[in-house]
């Protein structure tokens, strides 16, 4: 083999090896848009279970109170998981979830593939509680009527046609919930103004500072596509 025919085929050589590293970075570059796309971005790089579903009625009753609202008018409009075998033999996020909301609730959608496996809980919702449960499948045809969407989805975008209005996203696995260090819990990006429970003169403040700090938990939940700063107790898994 010549020198020239041997400089040739390893300059091809090296044009084919810049062109597979090229293509590599081109590719890994979309993946990552499409993740920020998605609404998870960096947070959805890595698998993640939610360490506080024992903790999701107190978060929904604390989001509730900063947007002025009680329980009587929660409107929750579940969105049923995609891995309902996450835990084999065991109750799934959702299960967790609707059995500490079902007490005082007066509204309920949930929008499923598996409406059969919601008929014995709805049949129940109606007989102890008068609540009319309304299953709806996850097509999007149907409209919804709630004012909190809990979706507790692991392996689908954040569902951005439900950011309507006053409507308060929730999603449980798509966005990291992170605790807060003290020094953090007022900051902006932490949600900005305090909880009713510890702002001043409220029965709630007067009941918090009865206790001390290390009995609560300061939650940063992702709301939509913002933060918002919340406090539960550490003992109340109810």
């Amino acid at each position: 083999m010549s020198g020239e025919t041997w400089w040739k085929k390893r300059k091809k050589e090296a044009a084919g090896k810049i062109g597979d590293l090229i293509r590599r970075i081109r590719l890994r570059r979309r993946r990552k848009e499409k993740g920020n796309e998605s609404g998870c971005g960096k947070e959805a790089e890595a698998p993640w279970e939610n360490p506080f579903l024992a903790y999701s009625r107190q978060v929904m009753e604390a989001v509730l109170r900063r947007k002025g609202m009680d329980y009587r008018a929660f409107r929750p409009i579940v969105i049923d998981t995609d891995m309902p075998g996450q835990h084999f033999g065991e109750e799934d996020d959702v299960d967790q979830a609707l059995a500490q909301m079902e007490q005082g609730l007066n509204f309920l959608e949930i929008c499923t593939d598996r409406p059969q496996y919601f008929t014995d809980w709805k049949l129940r919702m109606e007989e102890e509680y008068g609540l009319i449960v309304r299953i709806v499948p996850k097509s999007g045809e149907e409209p919804l009527y709630g004012n909190m969407v809990l979706d507790f989805e692991r392996n689908q975008p954040l569902h951005r046609e439900l950011f309507s209005g006053d409507r308060i996203y929730l999603p449980f696995q798509k966005r990291r919930w992170e605790i807060l260090k003290q020094e953090e819990i007022h900051a902006p990006e932490a949600g900005g103004s305090p909880d009713p429970a510890e702002a001043e003169n409220t029965p709630e403040a007067a009941e918090n500072k009865e206790k001390p700090k290390e009995d609560y938990l300061d939650i940063n939940v992702p709301i939509g596509y913002n933060r918002l700063a919340v406090r539960v107790k550490k003992n109340d898994r109810s």
